[in-house]
């Protein structure tokens, strides 16, 4: 089939529109892409098409659980198998079981969807990918601001996606990769290019990255916040029984997520917070009842919305000012994608600009929090002092393996931006991806292997089973999950994942200066990007016009 017959047959629709034909050309020659289009504006079309022109798997690395989940059901409405390998299908073992059951048939499913997360820390799905790498046609890459160390979004795990594919590669020749977002500034596209080799020939932006059925407005300045929740419920009034988001970027204080929540919630208005330290099943419920309609009102950090493709929300409301231009435009995004007038409002009190400078401030680690974090959480000095409960074996100061486990690596913390950095500079070495225990598995075939690394350890702890067999702890890995694939074992109760590492070289004052010089930076930046939004807001500029000459754009005119 032509790609204009899968796009009818799959997605019904007649034509490509804007830059999606030329990305998807771009990438079938084998070309890694990256693609700048507006919210809404047709995303994940280029990769759905490419990846089934391909006739192979296409691993679609995404940041949400939501947005994974969105996309998962408009496949599998279009009768395309697809699998999304996280915590929405069940516990880790069932997991680890519906992985194996997926690629163990003649057919594989078309799409994977993971989160960056896993890939750092799931030695199963490594190893899947890699047994299955030749039959991959293409590597998307999601959201893709959030590699850059420069931008508000910026996710650790995402810092490692070269290193996984790497990893699974090796010197055989690597899919395509595309790379899909509605906004860079230029250090951002410098960082993302550099990271995923990509040539400027092979980056695509859209026309008209905003578009012209949203109505921006900033209202005038207040003196206080009670003035500036009068003003917040007479925008909720006016716009009742329509989809409003409201953004206040913090989960605490009398003016974040909860707070807010709670406070509307007493004035009778139909709402209800989100916010990271939500679990992923009160997400997807908050989610499932924003998209039904049975909720009206959310409010949220900028964890709701990236992504999520919610056609009919009409308002957006900025309570707390973003951290950039970039951020603003994003946000905004979320409104109006079936192409009806949709209305933002930002909100704003002289108060508000120094609160978005502390906590861009206050995000700066000093050189005594890095040491304290490298002491106490990447190189413990015993298990009683570690923040994120490492596991080491040997008395060598310089053999001892560690572990971070799916509690360490979150969505954005301080320890996994070290732990990267301290990698990037070799300052600490890999061991192996994998499980912590082996007791987690029982024999389902008298196997000698089995019962060889049963009597290595008492507990079952890998290292251990490492060291008494003489192996590495990537081997022994290796060896669990291929017996668990040709089912000569099988679960008898949730795994643990683990990266294990040795720290080889100590933390120096001179690298926690570097360190910090980095993080300083990175702060400064942020900063300027900042001041860049609040000369937009004081000049009193017409916010499309400006907004559109920020990021260097047009506006979407009869854009459809």
């Amino acid at each position: 089939m032509t790609n204009r017959e899968i796009l009818k047959k799959y997605f019904g629709h007649e034509s490509f529109k804007d830059i999606q034909e030329e990305v998807i050309v771009n990438l079938l020659a084998g070309n890694n892409s990256l693609c700048l289009m507006p919210t809404g504006g047709g995303k994940s079309i280029i990769y759905q098409v490419a990846g089934l022109q391909t006739g192979k798997i296409t691993i679609v690395i995404s940041p949400l659980l939501a947005l994974m989940k969105q996309q998962h059901k408009r496949l599998e409405e279009q009768a395309i198998s697809v699998l999304s390998y996280n915590s929405s299908i069940g516990d880790l073992k069932t997991q680890y079981n519906k992985l194996r059951k997926a690629f163990s048939g003649a057919e594989q499913p078309k799409f994977l969807f993971v989160s960056p997360e896993k890939m750092l820390s799931d030695g199963y799905l490594e190893f899947i990918i890699k047994k299955y790498r030749s039959k991959i046609g293409l590597f998307v890459v999601d959201e893709a601001h959030c590699i850059s160390q420069w931008g508000h979004t910026f996710r650790p795990s995402y810092k490692t996606i070269p290193l996984f594919i790497q990893n699974v590669y090796g010197a055989d020749k690597v899919p395509p990769i595309l790379c899909l977002t509605a906004t860079l500034n230029p250090l951002d596209k410098a960082e993302i290019c550099e990271e995923l080799n990509i040539e400027d020939k092979n980056t695509f932006i859209s026309h008209h990255l905003l578009r012209n059925n949203l109505h921006l407005s900033i209202l005038e300045q207040v003196d206080n916040n009670t003035e500036k929740k009068d003003q917040l419920t007479e925008i909720l009034n006016r716009h009742h029984d329509q989809k409003i988001i409201v953004y206040t970027h913090i989960k605490a204080r009398d003016y974040g997520t909860r707070e807010m929540a709670k406070a509307f919630q007493e004035k009778g208005f139909n709402c209800h917070h989100f916010d990271a330290d939500m679990s992923d099943n009160e997400k997807l419920a908050i989610l499932e009842q924003f998209e039904s309609g049975e909720l009206k009102i959310v409010f949220a950090t900028s964890a709701f919305g990236m992504g999520i493709d919610i056609p009919d929300i009409r308002v957006v409301v900025h309570y707390l000012i973003p951290e950039s231009i970039e951020q603003y435009y994003q946000e905004v995004g979320r409104a109006g994608r079936d192409k009806q007038p949709a209305h933002c409002y930002l909100l704003f009190s002289e108060t508000n600009f120094k609160i978005r400078r502390d906590l861009i401030k206050k995000s700066l680690l000093k050189t005594k929090r890095i040491k304290d974090i490298f002491e106490t959480s990447i190189k413990p000095v015993s298990n009683a002092n570690s923040i994120l409960k490492k596991k080491n074996e040997d008395n060598t100061s310089n053999d001892k393996v560690y572990s971070l486990s799916k509690i360490d690596i979150r969505e954005d913390n301080s320890e996994m931006v070290i732990f990267l950095y301290l990698l990037k500079k070799r300052f600490i070495q890999l061991e192996g991806k994998g499980i912590q225990f082996f007791d987690c598995f029982d024999d389902n075939s008298n196997s000698a292997l089995y019962n060889l690394m049963k009597g290595a350890s008492i507990n079952g702890m890998i290292t251990r089973i490492a060291r008494k067999l003489n192996k590495s702890i990537q081997q022994v890995n290796h060896d669990i999950f291929t017996m668990f694939n040709h089912d000569e074992i099988k679960l008898n109760r949730v795994p643990i994942n683990v990266l294990n590492y040795k720290v080889v070289s100590e933390l120096t004052d001179d690298l926690s200066s570097e360190l910090h010089d980095v993080l300083n930076l990175r702060v400064k930046n942020r900063l300027e990007n900042f001041e860049k939004l609040v000369e937009l807001i004081r000049q009193k500029e017409n916010p499309i016009q400006a907004v559109s000459k920020h990021l260097g754009i047009t506006v979407a005119f009869g854009y459809s």
